[in-house]
């Protein structure tokens, strides 16, 4: 009986083998590497334009903050005059004083925080995409000097509102402005004027000494936390001009940007 021997063509040897894992690796291997790279470009990106939001933010609070000065930088010297003029409420024809103390409590500027980018920010947990932990820390401690400063922008605006609430207690601006009202023309405003300085009208509904006394406390009050908060609000414009200058450095922004 003859026997005949067949090769076993489909059997792969022990290189085969290794040569389709090692493709299969290398595919795999590179399939991983550019899909983290497309991740990688993807967060950069995302990450550029938060910092262009910063940015542009941090461009507006400078612009405000520049206002909200030029107001405190024009009302506090109002309000020491008046302060300093307040004893003359208790003699006729203080027109003047009442007239100064009533534009140094008209309101003030207050400051409108442009943190859009910073809460959009926070709440899609894009901070993790900034990789630059300076710009990070910057960023935070730019924004933790603004609320410290709107605190005590908060306490200014309860300070007014007690303030002229006493205000209105103590000074008759009835006779001031029906007068004024009635008058068309600035012509007849300033007689009105005119005649009530020289008619030595008493302009106090009343002269208790404690009142006059609660009223000027609060107003110098007032007066100082509008300082602190005029200093306040310098330092946090110095902080977002540094920020802002140091992002654009550290992501190579131009001003346009």
């Amino acid at each position: 009986m003859e026997v005949h021997h067949h090769a076993s063509h489909g059997k792969k040897s022990f290189k085969e083998y290794f040569l389709e894992f090692l493709m299969i690796f290398l595919a795999v291997t590179m399939g991983f590497l550019a899909e983290s790279l497309r991740e990688h470009i993807t967060e950069k990106k995302k990450e550029k334009e938060f910092i262009k939001g910063f940015v542009a933010d941090l461009k507006t609070d400078t612009t405000k903050l520049s206002g909200v000065i030029k107001y405190y930088e024009h009302s506090i010297p109002l309000m020491d005059s008046s302060r300093k003029n307040f004893a003359l409420l208790q003699q006729p024809g203080s027109l003047h004083t009442v007239m100064s103390l009533q534009r140094a409590v008209a309101g003030f500027e207050d400051f409108i925080y442009t943190d859009a980018t910073l809460q959009q920010v926070k709440s899609s947990g894009g901070m993790l995409l900034i990789k630059n932990k300076a710009a990070v820390d910057s960023i935070l401690a730019y924004d933790a000097k603004v609320k410290s400063a709107l605190i005590d922008e908060k306490v200014l605006g309860d300070l007014l509102t007690t303030t002229v609430h006493e205000m209105g207690g103590l000074l008759d601006m009835q006779s001031i402005v029906e007068p004024l009202s009635a008058a068309k023309t600035k012509e007849a405003q300033k007689a009105v004027v005119d005649s009530l300085n020289k008619n030595s009208h008493d302009f106090l509904l009343h002269h208790d000494a404690a009142l006059m006394g609660q009223f000027y406390n609060d107003f110098l009050y007032y007066q100082t936390i509008a300082i602190l908060v005029k200093m306040e609000m310098t330092a946090v414009k110095l902080k977002a001009m540094r920020v802002l200058a140091f992002l654009q450095k550290e992501y190579q922004l131009t001003d346009k940007e």
